[in-house]
Formats: C-alpha cells, structure tokens, sequence
C-alpha cells in the first residue's frame, strides 16, 4: 500500500513538472504571442499574457501585482522612470526576458537572482552603482547589459553565470575586474570601454572563446601575457589608454591575427 501511494505521488510530481513545462511557449510560439501594452488589461487575464511590453509610459513605480503575471516571459520597462523593482518581481517564475533600459534605478532587488529562467537582461542607461550577489543566480542568462551605469566594481558571483555569451559593461566606473571574470569561459562579447580600468587580472586568459573584447577609454599601461591565450579573438579596442610603443608591439606580437586598435 506505501508503495502504491509513493508510486502515485511521483507520477502526480512528474504530471505537474509536465504540465509547468507546456505553459513555456517556445520561440517560434512566443514570437506570435499577443503583446499587452497595458498592466491593468493584463491583470484581467493573467493566464493568457505571456509578453507584456510597459516601456515609454512614464511609470515611476511597477505594481506588486505584476506577480499575478504567473506566465509572463517577456518584460519590457524600458524608457519608464522607475527607481527600484518590487520584491514581487522575483514570483514570475517563467520570465526569460527583462529589459529595464533607460529608467532610474539606483538598486536591484536581491530577489533578482529567483528569475531562474532569465537568459536576457538589460539594465543601461540607469544609476546603479553596485550589482547584486544574487545575479550569480541566474544561471540561464546568455546576455547582460548594464552599460551606461555608475557601476564601481563587480560581485565575486559573477563567475557563476556560465551560459553568458554577452556582457557589456561600457561607461562605468569600474578601477578593477574580479579574478572570477574568468570563469565566463562562453563569453563572445565582453564590452569594458570608458571605465576607470588600471589594470586587467591574468585570469582574463581563461575567455579563449572571445571574439570581441573593448577596453578603449580606461587607464591602462599594459596587458597581462596571458592575452595571449585569446587566439579565437578578432577584435581588441585599446584606443584612449596609456601604452608604451614597446607595450604596443608586445601585444601585436601576442595576437597576431587580431585586429588591434590603439
């Protein structure tokens, strides 16, 4: 009889995980999703509403009723003046895209790192200062863009967002980079223009599936040898920093095949 009942409980768990899994439409299903424009219509029929696109409104806060918006997987704020997130938005379990530019955010909730499912996060032109820990959570996210920011240093956590393709993180404020930066050993695209970087850790040498690298703008002097392991690199922007001819030729000499802007 236990067993029966134990047998019974794994298959309702397996029917549920099942039925959770339907209500993520694919691409192909969520390219052709009706958008909603409007958080009061969309709350009238929360089980349908999988795209709900806010941006341009003027909104100076987000309603803790969004949690309601059980199936929502693509959220767009952008060009609103919100200045902080409610906790809320961590309960839409399903979102895969968030895009937050152009808004006033000084702070991200540490409830951030629940959106499990998140694979494209845009957070630039905003006045954020610090990211959370919890980002290091997200551990689908294949895109990050917190450029434009006042961003003065980056989490240790960072190195956890293993499936991150593309990471940008132009016109902050950073003086350094955290060694777990290379961790991101999937990274394509890693955008560090117009910071105030000094110097770059050898663990930079780990990304060997770079293609585009940008750190025009900073205080750099030199680059460490381990540059050098960038051999898929075809883009380097160091134009704006302090190299010494005799810095420049070394870093020729060790990618030889990329295209190197001084």
């Amino acid at each position: 009889m236990k067993y029966k009942i134990s047998l019974l409980i794994i298959l309702v768990s397996l029917m549920g995980s099942a039925h959770a899994k339907k209500k993520i439409l694919d691409t192909k299903k969520l390219k052709r999703a009706k958008i909603y424009r409007s958080l009061k219509v969309a709350l009238q029929r929360p089980r349908k509403v999988y795209k709900l696109y806010l941006y341009g409104q003027d909104l100076k806060s987000l309603s803790p009723e969004i949690k309601n918006l059980k199936r929502l997987q693509m959220l767009d704020l952008t060009e609103n003046r919100l200045t902080t997130l409610p906790k809320e938005v961590a309960k839409l379990k399903r979102l895969q895209w968030l895009n937050l530019t152009e808004n006033k955010l000084t702070v991200l909730p540490k409830q951030i790192g629940k959106l499990k499912r998140l694979e494209w996060l845009g957070l630039s032109e905003n006045r954020l200062t610090t990211v959370p820990k919890g980002i290091g959570k997200l551990k689908k996210l294949e895109s990050l863009n917190l450029s434009e920011n006042r961003i003065t240093h980056l989490p240790k956590k960072i190195g956890k967002l293993k499936k991150l393709l593309w990471l940008s993180l132009w016109d902050n404020q950073l003086t350094r980079l955290p060694k777990k930066i290379g961790k991101l050993k999937g990274l394509n695209w890693l955008h560090l223009d117009k910071n105030e970087l000094t110097r770059i850790p050898k663990t930079i040498g780990n990304l060997k599936n770079l293609k585009h690298l940008g750190l025009s703008e900073n205080r750099l002097t030199k680059l460490p040898k381990e540059i050098g392991n960038l051999q898929s690199l075809k883009t380097l922007n160091l134009w704006g920093n302090n190299f010494s001819e005799k810095e420049m030729k070394k870093i020729r000499k060790l990618l030889p095949k990329c295209d190197i802007n001084f």
